[in-house]
């Protein structure tokens, strides 16, 4: 009888090894058709039936991730490391799923291990060179993006975002390069068109900028982005005729667009058109209320009006949301001191004197803010030269 009831547990056990195995292996064949909803169905059967066949989370991982359910996939993942820490292949799996979802620190910690197991798994270091991108480790990205195109993963991708990490070092020729590589593998990538135009703005060939903006639009004629991208190389350039089109253009495209309704603000304001800058820039502040620059810019086109009440009055509400933001101060300043009223108006240059220390040495001052973004036509500079005069030198 003891016999009979080992053989019938032998049995059972058995049938119960092979059925979570049928299932596993059905699993995968629907993976393999990438009938990825499927697959879970039946590993998810397995699971059930066999609660340690690794295979089966491991393949319910992949299933996860390519059904775009990353925490599923990670979760999965993480049960096959506790049941077989040398499971192969399973940290760079779950390193690839935190990178998608913006856990760079363990996606770092993961991809590492993996490559310490195959240091020729060009997939993991350009994954890992992306966390290291996202974490603004620029120099460590453009690292492993680089082992990664040496050990043969030569994709459009790959280049694509190694110029994107030369871009932030400001190594713009380095850019255009990996841009250029990443277009010639495919003609119509019109991220690296854009970044390349980009790229050529900064080492100001605007030609080539614009020819890159425009063979963007001429693949996606519906790109906003594009269009404000070439205006600001058109008001670079001093085309602001051109720029104003192009502005317009993305906002007939999308009319939530504040970007575009800030930058033809510039330019109406550049052409002296403070009456149609002061609608643009109150546009876009609808569109992004508490916006420091389009109040502040909102102050310097009632200053240009000389209605200083109102200047006055947006000058302030630019200060009261950024106590830091030099440019209302210096506004500010102006005010007060083209009106005769220079103990106020030394109040308010001192304290933009104090976020920026480098305006006590003059113009030197309003390089660094005109490098940031800041902008001041000639007629500010010349009450700025005499604001330094007087205020420097006591």
């Amino acid at each position: 009888m003891k016999r009979i009831f080992f053989l019938y547990i032998f049995c059972l056990t058995t049938v119960f090894a092979q059925t979570a195995n049928d299932f596993l292996k059905t699993g995968r064949q629907y993976s393999d058709f990438q009938n990825y909803e499927k697959a879970i169905e039946f590993y998810s059967k397995a699971i059930e039936l066999n609660p340690i066949l690794t295979d089966a989370y491991f393949n319910r991982g992949i299933a996860f991730y390519f059904e775009n359910k990353c925490e599923d996939a990670i979760e999965d993942y993480t049960k096959v490391l506790e049941l077989d820490a040398q499971y192969p292949g399973v940290y760079f799996r779950r390193g690839v799923a935190f990178v998608v979802t913006k856990m760079f620190d363990e996606a770092i910690e993961d991809l590492s291990k993996a490559i310490d197991v195959n240091q020729n798994n060009d997939y993991a270091f350009f994954s890992r060179g992306y966390a290291f991108f996202n974490q603004k480790k620029y120099d460590a990205a453009i690292k492993d993006y680089s082992k990664a195109i040496e050990l043969g993963l030569k994709t459009a991708d790959v280049y694509y975002f190694q110029g994107k990490a030369f871009f932030e070092v400001e190594n713009y020729f380095e850019a255009v390069i990996d841009f250029t590589k990443a277009i010639e593998l495919d003609n119509k990538y019109t991220a690296a068109y854009k970044s390349r135009g980009n790229a050529y703005s900064k080492l100001n060939n605007g030609e080539r900028a614009i020819g890159d903006f425009t063979e963007v639009i001429e693949i996606s004629p519906n790109d906003a982005e594009a269009f404000n991208d070439r205006g600001l190389v058109y008001i670079k350039d001093n085309r602001l005729r051109e720029a104003i089109i192009d502005f317009t253009r993305a906002i007939e495209i999308d009319s939530t667009d504040a970007f575009a309704y800030h930058c033809r603000g510039n330019v109406y304001f550049r052409n002296e058109g403070y009456e149609k800058a002061i609608l643009d820039y109150g546009k876009s502040l609808e569109l992004e209320p508490n916006d420091k620059y389009n109040i502040c810019n909102i102050g310097y086109a009632y200053y240009e009006l000389k209605d200083f009440d109102q200047a006055i009055k947006y000058f302030n509400m630019a200060t009261a949301i950024d106590k830091s933001y030099v440019d209302s101060y210096l506004g500010l300043a102006m005010i007060h001191f083209v009106s005769g009223d220079y103990s106020n108006a030394k109040l308010k240059f001192n304290q933009a004197k104090k976020i920026i220390p480098e305006l006590n040495n003059g113009m030197e001052g309003i390089k660094i803010l005109e490098k940031e973004g800041s902008w001041f036509p000639e007629n500010k500079i010349e009450i700025l030269k005499k604001m330094f005069e007087m205020f420097n030198n006591n």
